[in-house]
């Protein structure tokens, strides 16, 4: 945020100089916070102009997705009467983060809310086996975890979607075909000879339901954008057909029509019976995707917001409360943190 300041006051000085700026982004806040006029592009054209000041975030997101923006988040398949639990976090602690304590049902969409550096990072690695836990119980359909590789993590059907898809994700020299099936070549193989041809045929459907574009199944994704880039990454899950899908920012650095395709292909998973526990910087993102959100500071799940009090307000009201406040859980890793001095109290 301090550096998109220090850009916004560069441009806006070249404007008071008598400079013509043109500002392009997918960062909608930004737009219409320095932009006198905007120009909406959808598939190489233009869809509209309107002034800044006249006009909102839905009304850019309907020109640019096509579609008003109340219909842009996928509506939820209606889930059975009889709950399954498929995951089950009970008292887990790590390295900066618990304890823990919470469930993500078949078919259900979690959100992890809360200002960044509060454990969220360290959570999602340890249930994707990146880093063992300190102590407490994981549970994924049935089985209790140990969560000391990845790979067991994978066997029981927990599958982590990163946020950093470049360096952690992504492998940018090779084409669509490889990085879509890496994870899933089993499904493949035939006495240990990979068949081309169906490997060929389910990523060609992939590619036309997710919709991403590119020439060819052998084009290297690193010369695709960063919502294309992000739907292979989304096409893995679809192959290997996880139980638990863990999504870090899924729709971090995406463009606005890319992403209602990565909440619909995400929303089409857990329809199909997965599970997602989502962590998202953005509270739109969250209360549109998710059936319930968790909001987590100092490492711990200070509130849980269930659907029918699901908006923007109100998780920024539960991130920003704190677990001081009087509708917040206090911490259980110690009492809320003292009060800030007065000056003339520190002096």
């Amino acid at each position: 945020p301090d550096e998109v300041d220090a850009l916004h006051r560069a441009v806006l000085a070249c404007k008071r100089r008598g400079v013509g700026v043109v500002y392009v982004s997918h960062r909608l806040p930004e737009i219409l916070e320095i932009a006198d006029r905007i120009t909406v592009l959808r598939d190489g054209r233009t869809r509209g102009t309107v002034d800044a000041d006249s006009t909102t975030e839905a009304a850019l997101v309907e020109l640019i997705v096509g579609r008003p923006f109340e219909a842009a988040f996928p509506a939820p398949a209606e889930r059975p009467d009889e709950r399954a639990e498929v995951l089950v976090v009970d008292g887990l602690q790590g390295q900066s983060f618990g304890p823990v304590s919470f469930t993500v049902e078949r078919g259900e969409v979690v959100g992890i809310a809360g200002a960044e550096g509060n454990g969220q990072p360290q959570l999602f690695d340890c249930l994707a086996g990146r880093t063992p836990p300190r102590a407490g119980r994981v549970v994924c359909g049935g089985k209790e975890l140990t969560l000391v590789s990845v790979h067991e993590a994978l066997r029981a059907g927990v599958m982590l979607l990163p946020g950093d898809r470049k360096q952690e994700a992504l492998m940018p020299v090779l084409g669509v075909r490889v990085n879509s099936t890496i994870q899933s070549l089993r499904k493949f193989s035939l006495l240990g000879l990979l068949r081309r041809g169906a490997e060929r045929r389910r990523v060609n459907e992939l590619v036309d339901e997710l919709e991403i574009r590119t020439p060819s199944l052998e084009q290297p994704v690193g010369f695709l954008s960063g919502g294309n880039q992000q739907k292979v990454s989304v096409a893995r899950t679809f192959l290997r057909e996880p139980a638990v899908i863990l999504a870090y920012e899924p729709t971090q650095g995406v463009d606005v029509g890319s992403r209602f395709d990565i909440y619909r292909a995400l929303r089409a998973r857990t329809d199909a019976g997965a599970a997602l526990l989502v962590k998202s910087s953005d509270p739109l993102e969250l209360s549109g995707l998710c059936d319930r959100v968790l909001v987590m500071s100092r490492g711990t799940i200070i509130e849980e917001i269930p659907g029918d009090e699901l908006d923007e307000r109100r998780i920024v009201e539960a991130i920003v409360r704190g677990p001081g406040m009087s509708r917040a859980r206090r911490s259980p890793l110690g009492a809320a943190m003292p009060k800030a001095p007065t000056s003339s109290e520190s002096s």
